[in-house]
């Protein structure tokens, strides 16, 4: 709409001009000693609107040629960011599908056209540490420090969880101990090293580590009651290891606190009633019925221990019920029987 307008503007002016120059031609004399020029109004009229819209044209060449240079490089940019983000689709599809060297090939080949490239790397570092190539692994963590390094205390987290993971307790040790100098109120960081302690047997280490659980609350409740008890039951306190369960237990009903519970060495008798009133409490449950066959076994009520386990639903599918089971045969001296389920619950 906008062009027929203008088409007709410049219709309406060529006809004006036109009928004026019938009327009158007139004359445009330019001079400059010793020449001059002269020549009717409408012609130099008509040279003039040639001579701007030539320059028009021209201006609008020059300027479409400057943009070159930045219109390519947009268009490469583009591309490049399209391709990386098919390539960070399919190495993500290929993680799922655990095809790790399609997840590095994908994830590698555009990190520098990704928005997030450190995601790049920590995914691809992952996939190095399931194929267990860790030197690797942390080639990848070192680039995503140098990529983002406001992300450095995460990383280091993440490279220690995977060394405990990986058997490298040494190292995942003395990594997280230094991140505790830096860091001494970092929940993170104290619970990912009293895990590595618990992975490592390091009772002492993670009793005394309790405290600052405590205080900087890096733990839940729940994890906090089973992870001091069993520093205690390590450090062979299986009277407070088990007075610190039952405080948990009292305030705050677990399952899997309960199933703790019954492996603790203590007092079987006292260890029958305290889970004899909890089941009067609560009720039945697989965990409650386990801890009492183990209390029981302890307390050498072996025919009972065995009854207990037996009444669980389908206990054959359940692998601590089995192993309880075979410790149970093996005290009443049917050896040859214990090993038998021993094997089918390790096979």
């Amino acid at each position: 709409m906008k062009l027929v307008f203008t088409i007709l503007a410049l219709l309406f002016l060529v006809v004006g001009v036109t009928l004026m120059a019938m009327r009158d031609p007139g004359y445009v004399v330019i001079s400059r000693l010793p020449w001059s020029l002269e020549m009717p109004l409408t012609l130099f009229i008509a040279l003039f609107i040639l001579l701007v819209i030539a320059a028009y044209l021209l201006i609008n060449l020059g300027l479409r040629t400057w943009r070159i240079p930045a219109q390519v490089s947009a268009w490469r940019r583009s591309k490049n960011s399209q391709q990386s983000n098919a390539d960070l689709q399919t190495g993500l599809l290929a993680l799922i599908e655990q095809d790790w060297k399609t997840v590095e090939d994908k994830l590698q080949t555009q990190t520098g056209n990704n928005l997030f490239p450190i995601i790049n790397h920590l995914i691809s570092a992952y996939a190095k540490q399931q194929q267990g190539d860790t030197l690797a692994r942390d080639k990848y963590l070192q680039l995503a420090r140098e990529q983002d390094p406001e992300q450095e205390l995460f990383i280091d987290i993440t490279q220690a969880c995977w060394q405990r993971d990986a058997g490298q307790f040494a190292q995942s040790q003395a990594g997280l101990e230094t991140l505790q100098e830096k860091h001494p109120k970092e929940p993170r960081v104290l619970g990912e090293l009293a895990r590595t302690y618990d992975a490592t047997a390091n009772w002492s280490a993670l009793a005394a580590l309790i405290p600052q659980l405590k205080k900087h609350k890096a733990m839940d409740n729940e994890t906090l009651a089973l992870t001091e008890a069993m520093a205690l039951a390590g450090e062979g306190h299986h009277d407070q290891a088990e007075k610190v369960l039952r405080k948990a237990l009292d305030h705050d009903w677990s399952e899997t606190l309960v199933s703790h519970y019954g492996n603790i060495e203590f007092d079987a008798t006292k260890q029958l009633k305290q889970l004899e009133h909890w089941k009067q409490k609560h009720g039945s449950s697989d965990a409650l019925t386990l801890a009492l066959a183990q209390a029981s076994r302890r307390a050498g009520f072996l025919d009972q221990a065995l009854g207990l386990i037996k009444s669980i639903p389908r206990h054959e599918e359940h692998k601590n019920a089995m192993l309880e089971k075979a410790r149970v045969l093996e005290q009443q001296g049917k050896v040859s029987a214990a090993i038998t389920v021993f094997r089918d619950v390790v096979s």
